[in-house]
Parts: C-alpha cells; sequence; structure tokens
C-alpha cells in the first residue's frame, strides 16, 4: 500500500482549503524572521536583501497608486510596500493571519493598509477597476480555483493596471524530492506533521497534515532512527506506523501549482494581455549581495536601496 492510499484508508482525511489547513493554526506565517516586519535590516545578511529586491520589484512593478495584496500572510509584502505607494489592501482567507497583518501594522505605525478577510474561492468585495496595481506573491496557487482567482484579479485591476505575480513552480522538486515530510510545532505538545506528494506532471500538489499530540521534540525523536528530520526527506510507511497512537486528526488539500505556460494561459484567458516572465528581484538583490566583497557592501537600508 502506498503513502498516499495508507492516509486515505486509515484516517479519510477531511478536505479542507489551505487556510482552514495551515494558516489559520499558524503563530506567524514567517517564522517572524522578516526585515523591517519582525527584525531590524541587516545589511551583512543576504536574506535581508533579498527581501529587499523583493520590495523593489514589487514597487516598480505595479506603481504607486491604491494596490492590491492578494495573500499577505504575516503582512508581507503589504507592508514593506506602503511607505512607497498611495495604499495597499491586503486580502486573506485565514482570519488569523489578517489579525497577524493588522497587529503588525499597528506596531510599525503603518497607516496607510488595509487588512481584509475573504474566505478561499470567494468574490472581492471591491467594484471593478478599483485598484492600480495587484502583488500576488506565490498566493493564487494557495486557492481552490487559481482560474477563477487570475479573473476576480483581473475584474479589480484598473485598465492599464499591473499585477505582480510570483509563483511556486513544481519543477524544483523534481529528482526525490516529490515526497517530503515537515514538522511545524503549534505548541509545546503539539506540532503538525505535513506530507507533501507534488506531482510537477500535473501541476498539483496533495498536502495532507496531521495533528500530533506532542511536541516536535518528542516527534524528532520518535524517528530520528530511521530519518533525517532535518532534511525533510520521503517519510516511509513504516515510520508512519510509529505515530499512529499521537494521531489525533488527519486534513488534506488538492492545490494546483501551474508552470509557466500555463500560467500564461490562465493570463491570457483572464483578459490580461501583457504577460512578461522574469527572475525576480528577491534572486536579483540576492546576486548582487554575492557578487560583492563584503567591504563593498553598503552598510545601512538605504545604502542598499
Amino acid at each position: 500500500m502506498s503513502l498516499i492510499d495508507w492516509l486515505e484508508t486509515e484516517f479519510c482525511p477531511k478536505r479542507v482549503d489551505s487556510a482552514q489547513m495551515i494558516y489559520d493554526r499558524m503563530e506567524s506565517q514567517s517564522g517572524r524572521c522578516l526585515p523591517l516586519i519582525y527584525q531590524p535590516f541587516d545589511a551583512a545578511n543576504r536574506g535581508h536583501w533579498a527581501d529587499r529586491g523583493s520590495c523593489w520589484d514589487f514597487v516598480h512593478s505595479v506603481g504607486d497608486g491604491q494596490i492590491l495584496d492578494f495573500g499577505p500572510g504575516d503582512g508581507w509584502p503589504s507592508l514593506i510596500v506602503a511607505p512607497f505607494v498611495e495604499r495597499v489592501v491586503g486580502v486573506e482567507a485565514s482570519a488569523r493571519r489578517v489579525a497577524e497583518c493588522r497587529t503588525n501594522a499597528e506596531r510599525m505605525g503603518i497607516t496607510n493598509v488595509e487588512f481584509l478577510q475573504v474566505p478561499a474561492g470567494e468574490k472581492l468585495q471591491f467594484a471593478d477597476e478599483t485598484f492600480a496595481g495587484v502583488m500576488a506573491a506565490c498566493s493564487v496557487e494557495q486557492t481552490p480555483d487559481p482560474q477563477a482567482t487570475i479573473s476576480e484579479l483581473y475584474r479589480v485591476l484598473k485598465p492599464g493596471g499591473k499585477m505582480r505575480l510570483t509563483y511556486e513552480s513544481l519543477n524544483c522538486y523534481r529528482g526525490g524530492r516529490e515526497k517530503e515530510l515537515d514538522i511545524w510545532p503549534i505548541a509545546p505538545d503539539k506540532c503538525l506533521l505535513l506530507i507533501y506528494d507534488r506531482r510537477p506532471d500535473d501541476e498539483e500538489t496533495l498536502q495532507y497534515v496531521l495533528d500530533l499530540k506532542v511536541g516536535k521534540a518528542e516527534t524528532e525523536a520518535l524517528l530520528q532512527s530511521k530519518l533525517p528530520i532535518e532534511a525533510e526527506s520521503e517519510l516511509p510507511l513504516d515510520d508512519l506506523e510509529v505515530l499512529r497512537p499521537l494521531i489525533n486528526n488527519a486534513r488534506c488539500c488538492v492545490l494546483r501549482h501551474p508552470a509557466g505556460p500555463s500560467w500564461q494561459k490562465l493570463l491570457l484567458d483572464a483578459g490580461f494581455e501583457n504577460i512578461v516572465g522574469t527572475r525576480n528581484g528577491s534572486d536579483f538583490a540576492a546576486e548582487v549581495f554575492d557578487r560583492l566583497e563584503p567591504v563593498q557592501r553598503p552598510a545601512d537600508l538605504a545604502g542598499v536601496d
């Protein structure tokens, strides 16, 4: 019996959307690692350069008017883009993520942002042609129907407006990482066991979550003789049997992950006219960091900008 067959047979996982599955359970989607939002900007940190590259990517892509951020998570990129635009409205399917976004905005003193909850797959509560630009950072593929989502984003975009879309391609998981395990702590005595079954040829991911009534450390201890957990290796079926008495419930979410050509078709079908594939600002900024000797790198945020 395959791992997926075992999960389906033994637990009959409840079908949910990604917000119900994970994002409503997380205290912080980013692990509180975001520069400026959770941490002071560190010009010696490659990841902070990459984040700043994303900021300028979005700003230059969507303009400085009223911007929609679809799926801001912990307030990213809404809160880093907000100082450079007229206004940002972030929409999230997860009520907990909306609360975190609002808390972060208040703590940072950013007032030209608004965060709203819109359940996954539902129509956005905005009139046609409301926004000058749309940001969607690896969020459209988290919705039940990416085609419907793209069409809805097009509806609320003004004529001549631009959308900057980033996405996770499943092609990077080919060659051994199609099935993977991850463990997310949610309390000292509770954790989530995530099992990914990525299918690049089908452009979809089956994602299973098992609620365990033990913490991450104990879960790793139970499995450490069989799995390099840190490497998030594939989980053999026999290992799950060790955890069976500790599993409270199981949930499943099926997500579409279009590749580049499929995204182009979705966008064209929605009405977008000019679709340009590019590298993203995050990769660009990280490469600039790599090419500079430490003594050449700016010492502060203004220098990096």
